[in-house]
């Protein structure tokens, strides 16, 4: 199959047209699906970095920014009408604070003290988890009430410079694709 990008203008015999579901969304460090509804991963500019989860089929799609970045308001009286943010953590050097979002993955596998978790990852080279629950109970959770697993992801050898991605294999192994272009997997 090859994918059409004009649509009918080309020789190409198949046609994807594109659909815009919604807007205010920052940077995105990508997503994921959990209870069948998705998440994405948006990174802030210096305040906070956010998850947020939405029903696709809802419209309009309104993540909030340049209005807001996380819980910050970036201007006075930003609309109401913009889907907030499950978790949020600021930018920082703490225990659960980080410089940006680089990846995440709502897991379920082998690896029972991670299995039913969101993991996210930071180019600061943090590894943070929450309750996949946390994306669906309607509530904002904070960074305090992830658990810093950073430990759990050091290599054996090196350090996982810049975490760029981060995906899980069907026998529930997960591999994390470091910015320097190593790729690092679990057993």
């Amino acid at each position: 199959m090859q994918v059409d990008p004009y649509c009918g203008a080309s020789f190409y015999t198949y046609c994807i047209s594109a659909e815009l579901f919604g807007d205010g969304v920052h940077a995105p460090a990508g997503g994921g699906a959990f209870q069948g509804y998705s998440f994405l991963l948006d990174r802030g500019t210096d305040q906070q970095e956010e998850v947020d989860y939405f029903n696709q089929n809802a419209r309009p799609l309104d993540f909030g920014w340049p209005y807001r970045e996380g819980t910050y308001e970036r201007v006075a009286n930003p609309p109401a009408a913009v889907i907030g943010p499950s978790l949020t953590y600021a930018h920082g050097d703490g225990t659960f604070d980080g410089t940006g979002l680089t990846g995440g993955i709502a897991y379920s596998g082998s690896i029972g003290s991670l299995d039913g978790k969101v993991i996210v990852t930071d180019e600061t080279g943090k590894f943070f988890t929450f309750p996949a629950t946390f994306l669906s109970d309607g509530f904002l959770h904070r960074a305090d009430e992830m658990e810093n697993h950073t430990a759990d992801f050091t290599p054996e050898s090196g350090a996982i410079k810049r975490p760029a991605a981060i995906v899980r294999d069907y026998a529930g192994r997960l591999f994390v694709l470091g910015g320097d272009g190593a790729l690092y997997g679990t057993n």
